[in-house]
């Protein structure tokens, strides 16, 4: 997760605006923002009958938003900024990493209430990663 957010951090529509906080996901402030949320952890079937290791995939969900006067052009902008910043390096610079699978994105759910329209959008993206049976840090 902290690798992930790490990346997210600086894009040029979001800047610094990315954030993992749980109660408040984003600032009515902040007109361009991310917001990252770690999904289901769950392990993949062990057919190489390898004891030692356990695969897993790790889901994580990007939250998306944004106050502009086009709101769909400027999710969009941000959606394919978070793509080809998460796909750049698939292991995330991870050891343990072994790939990133973008797995779809929500329809954007755009609002004209406020004085600028706001839209929010979901992506979710499957992070590969495999470890030790016998230490899960590793």
């Amino acid at each position: 997760m902290a690798a992930v957010l790490a990346t997210l951090t600086g894009l040029t529509t979001t800047g610094s605006n990315a954030s993992r906080n749980y109660t408040n996901p984003f600032d009515d402030s902040i007109s361009d923002g991310l917001h990252v949320v770690m999904g289901s952890d769950n392990p993949v079937d062990n057919a190489n009958n390898n004891f030692a290791y356990l695969d897993s995939e790790l889901e994580i969900i990007v939250l998306t938003h944004t106050k502009n006067a086009t709101p769909e052009t400027q999710i969009n902008l941000i959606k394919k900024e978070v793509i080809l910043a998460l796909m750049a390096d698939r292991t995330q610079g991870l050891s343990f990493v072994w790939d990133t699978v973008e797995l779809g994105w929500s329809q954007p759910e755009i609002s004209g209430e406020g004085e600028k329209p706001t839209a929010m959008c979901e992506g979710r993206f499957s992070i590969k990663y495999r470890r030790s049976y016998t230490d899960a840090s590793a």
